[in-house]
């Protein structure tokens, strides 16, 4: 089965290796490797190892996939397993949810900032990470990095819509206590 074919190969890698795909889960549609860079952490990890080389490793045993531009991306199944092997304990240092709470947050952090420092729009290969962004942060009642991530995918839905989207962040967003 799939399932078997996926722990047979997740058996076969480092824990630098594990952390990392496990971590990566939580993006969506794809991401650049500066984001990887920034959400990963793999400092539970022997020798805390550099992430692009890591990444590398993953798109070397084909876990990750190089895509156009820099950008690299997930099955849909190897993500949903890898969040499943993120968020239960024991797996690899700093697996569980304290440490599947932590990369959603710096994902998080991370489209925030992003979404900032770029006032005429984030990438528009992130819109799905930004998107993701802003919904956890209203989940979080986290308001200043909602409405910055509402910011960035305003600008690119403006773009290309879908408007609906768009306000129903807004919406999700302007219920947030101040």
């Amino acid at each position: 089965t799939l399932r078997a074919a996926f722990d047979w190969s997740w058996d076969l890698l480092v824990d630098a290796e594990k952390a990392a795909l496990a971590q990566l889960s939580v993006f969506e549609g794809g991401f650049s490797l500066e984001a990887a860079e920034r959400v990963l952490d793999l400092s539970a990890c022997r020798d805390d190892p550099w992430v692009p080389a890591v990444l590398q490793m993953l798109v070397d045993k084909s876990f990750v996939r190089a895509a156009e531009a820099g950008r690299f991306g997930l099955l849909s199944s190897v993500q949903d397993y890898a969040a499943a092997r993120l968020r239960t304990p024991r797996h690899f240092p700093g697996s569980g949810n304290a440490g599947e709470a932590a990369a959603v947050e710096r994902h998080r952090a991370y489209f925030a900032r992003a979404s900032r420092a770029q006032p005429s729009g984030v990438d528009e290969g992130d819109l799905d990470n930004v998107i993701v962004a802003c919904r956890r942060a209203v989940v979080a009642g986290d308001v200043a990095s909602a409405a910055a991530t509402l910011s960035g995918a305003w600008v690119l839905l403006q773009r290309r819509g879908p408007f609906q989207l768009g306000a129903e962040l807004t919406g999700s967003v302007m219920r947030l206590p101040v």
